[in-house]
């Protein structure tokens, strides 16, 4: 099991996350990885959705604050999805839970149903190869919780893991426009068949490249004041959006 947290790390360490990120990512999986091994797990396809419910718990039992709780969870959820996308295991035991609440400021009000569903449906109405990819990237972020970092490394060869994925946490529509996007989108926006990325970029001089972090955050941008959102979509605001859905 431990190879899986090494080969995780060193993932995240590739896409260049800061190395304190890096340093909470693994004490928080060898937290994990102790825990379930008091309780006799041996393979990560092992671990139910009750071990993890228990292993939430447990953390709330030592009393840790409802921010590092979010916060350990949402490395244990990048995980789970690290280890479907690469095979290891067949089904998300973090899919169905839900994470503690965390009181928020004014200024960080979350995005609602609606505005979603406004910004989602703004984006559909692109029938363009580009708009196929940003239904799929933003609709990724906003109802499965990627990140950015985790977006911008999926290749086609991922697409069978993550169309299942979908498909196991009830996302069929999302796993429709994927579907749609690899057959009718991306064969359009790629300059050579070598390219392996799931999601290239289009900037001017790209060539087809691999889009990045960056170009996530300037598409959600472009896209939300498309739709009458400016200043209110991030690629962090779909992501707590969706972490808030789970907590209802």
């Amino acid at each position: 099991m431990q190879s899986q947290i090494d080969q995780f790390i060193q993932h995240i360490i590739s896409d260049n996350y800061a190395t304190n990120t890096v340093i909470a990512y693994r004490g928080d999986l060898a937290q994990l990885l102790d825990y379930l091994e008091q309780r006799d797990s041996t393979a990560w396809e092992q671990v139910t959705e009750q071990d993890i419910i228990d292993y939430l718990l447990y953390l709330r039992e030592r009393e840790y604050a409802p921010s590092t709780i979010m916060r350990k969870m949402a490395v244990v959820s990048s995980f789970f999805r690290f280890l479907m996308l690469h095979g290891v295991i067949f089904n998300d035991p973090t899919t169905n839970i839900s994470l503690p609440y965390v009181e928020r400021s004014p200024s960080d009000d979350l995005l609602t149903e609606e505005e979603i569903e406004q910004l989602l449906d703004s984006i559909a109405q692109d029938q363009s190869p580009r708009g196929l990819r940003d239904q799929v990237l933003l609709g990724l972020m906003a109802q499965a919780g990627f990140r950015p970092s985790e977006l911008v490394a999926l290749d086609l060869d991922d697409v069978e893991a993550l169309s299942n994925q979908l498909s196991a946490q009830g996302h069929t529509a999302l796993q429709a426009a994927l579907e749609r996007y690899v057959r009718e989108g991306r064969p359009n926006l790629v300059s050579s068949e070598e390219e392996t990325a799931l999601f290239p970029s289009v900037a001017v001089g790209a060539g087809g490249g691999r889009l990045t972090r960056q170009g996530i955050w300037l598409i959600t941008k472009e896209r939300a004041e498309a739709c009458g959102l400016k200043g209110r979509v991030s690629p962090q605001a779909l992501r707590r959006a969706h972490l808030a859905r789970g907590q209802r």
